[in-house]
């Protein structure tokens, strides 16, 4: 009757523990960033390309809150590989030998793929969408962005192209567990490019060159996804053809 309780108290102590080593890192690291917000803001604004200069705010408490989430955005991602690591160290235990090997693959991808994703949004798709949005002014109309819009824009590009950019590790995950297929891909193509452009259509500004930068890596993702699938579908076989051996082969003798 005892078990129960203390597996569970076993987890939770897990749990907790893991969470502190992150903080111990994650905390320094926001902290840094929160005195060197100047720096912060500074590289904050390459995402508009150049075509915004100067950031204001309207509330006594504004820079001093948007100073806060900045530090946490960008402290959250340069320790991603340390929560990252965090996370798979707590479920190691309870995973499969197969499961365990999935994760050991897999992980790796996901944080690089997020980190693409990201620098996409900043680099590429962010000065595409204010070269749209700043051609509206004018000389009676002067742009003049709060610190708290602007941060909150940037994290609302980034956010989802990173999570568009684990398209192919979803699906080769998928596959490895006979989820999907690489023939399902090819037969769902059309209907993917059309949701795509929808996207893109939805989410970037409506002119011909933002949608393609949008669009275009998405439909990329969405190929190397099926080629991926194919990979996964021939290593899920030779699992399949490994474990359908007989364990006593060769013991003859």
């Amino acid at each position: 009757m005892s078990r129960p309780p203390l597996r569970l108290e076993h987890h939770l102590g897990e749990l907790r523990r893991r969470i502190i080593t992150y903080l111990v890192v994650f905390l320094p690291v926001a902290v840094w960033f929160f005195f060197h917000a100047t720096m912060l803001t500074h590289f904050l604004l390459l995402a508009s390309g150049g075509r915004v200069h100067q950031l204001i705010f309207i509330g006594p408490t504004e820079i001093f809150f948007t100073y806060i989430k900045a530090a946490l955005t960008a402290s959250l991602i340069v320790t991603s590989p340390v929560l990252l690591y965090q996370l798979a160290a707590f479920v190691w235990p309870g995973l499969t030998v197969s499961e365990r090997r999935l994760v050991a693959s897999y992980a790796p991808a996901a944080l690089v793929l997020l980190w693409m994703g990201a620098a996409f949004a900043f680099f590429v798709f962010a000065p595409v969408v204010f070269r749209f949005l700043m051609s509206f002014t004018g000389p009676l109309v002067h742009p003049m962005i709060t610190y708290s819009n602007y941060v909150d824009f940037i994290i609302g590009l980034i956010v989802p192209l990173a999570l568009v950019f684990e398209f192919p590790l979803v699906v080769m995950t998928l596959t490895r567990l006979g989820v999907i297929s690489s023939s399902w891909l090819r037969q769902k193509r059309r209907m993917a490019i059309f949701i795509v452009f929808v996207l893109a259509a939805a989410f970037a500004p409506p002119d011909l060159l933002s949608m393609l930068v949008m669009a275009s890596p998405m439909l990329i993702l969405y190929e190397a996804g099926v080629w991926l699938a194919v990979l996964a579908e021939r290593q899920r076989r030779r699992e399949q053809e490994r474990a359908q051996d007989p364990p006593d082969q060769g013991l003859s003798s």
